[in-house]
């Protein structure tokens, strides 16, 4: 059993997002039930699951009296994680995405290194999986306390000043904290955040803590699904981007270590716009001005992109970038514009079979001239879409 536990049996709460991972949630699960640290609360949180993910939630429940379902309307990672907090009773608290899946002992050798060191939290290492391969990534041994320890950290491996920042993760899922210590700071992470969330919160427990520990220990599977929310590249990736880096300034300027990171987060901030840059830029597109206002409609359908401009251009980088639908063809009244394998001329329209057809023009008077002409040419106008489109960096 775990050292130093003695005659206590501390609790350990797991809290399990669940959205829409039927194909992946049993192994999940199955891998947490068979921990060999027994003393465990399970607390699943299904956030509005569409497919069967629920159900088998509650099969398991049927199972292990140590879990707990709770279902809740979607309103994404944050909100499930934090539906999950307010539930959990434990000592200590962990986190386990829905989709990956843990060793046996991962929580017994997590909570020996707490209970010898009376640490805020201890970071494992983990192994990413991927389709084609598995990479174990497990930083050395390390204590890290005081601003001595925990700024140089902060440079070195959440803003990448150093050279060993692949060896940890900035997540919460590969690590176990004191219960009141990660409710308190996971609180501030705001609700509507679906990119850099784990971030914010790990930042935040880093100047909150005491003292933290780093263990090679890689017994936390993590595995890259590329339909997955953190690899779902868009143009939207800069607001995201952005909206980060936001939050983690107003975080050091909240713990007053604002001017020690100012240097270092402008060079963070640049290296993310350029890796933004350099998806969009991909596919020879060039540089992205005008953004579409929802691409979430379009996720799973047949689209056909009419317009050459640089609306047209834009979108097209953005379709393809996103990997969420498919794009059948791009024409334009003067199709030969388009140098792209997908053009065509638009009389042949009413030849392709699809869903959506996305008129990307900047003024809504040119759309309207677009749908009569091409209601002239036999196309279903009820399939054409316009919005405004959205300037990717307005002018405020």
């Amino acid at each position: 059993m775990v050292d130093g536990l003695g005659e206590k049996r501390p609790l350990i709460s797991v809290l399990v997002p669940v959205y829409n991972i039927e194909k992946y949630i049993r192994h999940c699960l199955e891998s947490i039930i068979t921990q060999s640290y027994p003393y465990l609360q399970i607390l699943l949180v299904d956030d509005g699951s569409t497919d069967n993910s629920g159900q088998i939630c509650e099969d398991f429940a049927r199972r292990d009296v140590r879990i707990r379902v709770v279902h809740k309307p979607n309103g994404g990672l944050v909100t499930a994680r934090k539906a999950g907090l307010e539930l959990a009773e434990g000592d200590y608290i962990g986190f386990v995405d829905g989709d990956d899946y843990i060793e046996s002992g991962f929580y017994e050798k997590l909570l020996s290194e707490l209970l010898k060191t009376d640490a805020d939290f201890v970071h494992g290492g983990f192994v990413e999986e991927r389709e084609d391969g598995k990479m174990t990534y497990a930083p050395a041994m390390r204590k890290i306390n005081g601003e001595e320890d925990k700024i140089p950290f902060l440079k070195e491996h959440v803003l990448h000043t150093g050279g060993e920042s692949e060896l940890w993760t900035p997540s919460i899922w590969s690590k176990l904290f004191k219960a009141d210590f990660i409710k308190k700071c996971y609180m501030h992470v705001p609700d509507e955040l679906s990119y850099g969330e784990d971030m914010l919160a790990f930042c935040r427990c880093i100047l909150e803590s005491n003292q933290f520990i780093l263990t090679p220990n890689a017994e936390y599977h993590y595995l890259i699904r590329e339909e997955s929310i953190s690899n779902q590249w868009s143009v939207g990736r800069f607001w995201q981007e952005s909206n980060l880096c936001h939050e983690l300034i107003n975080i050091w300027i909240e713990y007053g270590c604002d001017n020690r990171m100012d240097k270092h987060m402008g060079k963070y901030f640049f290296s993310r716009m350029v890796n933004c840059m350099n998806q969009v830029n991909q596919f020879g597109l060039g540089t992205v001005k005008y953004m579409i206002p929802d691409i979430g409609i379009f996720v799973g359908k047949k689209l056909v992109v009419y317009g050459a401009g640089l609306v047209g251009r834009n979108y097209i980088s953005q379709l393809l970038a996103a990997k969420q639908c498919s794009v059948v063809a791009w024409t334009d009244k003067n199709f030969q514009n388009v140098c792209y394998p997908l053009c065509i001329p638009r009389d042949r329209l009413t030849e392709l079979e699809y869903d959506m057809i996305l008129i990307a023009v900047k003024d809504s008077h040119v759309a309207v001239e677009i749908r009569e002409e091409l209601a002239v040419l036999g196309v279903e106008t009820d399939k054409m879409v316009w919005t405004k489109p959205q300037l990717s960096f307005p002018v405020r």
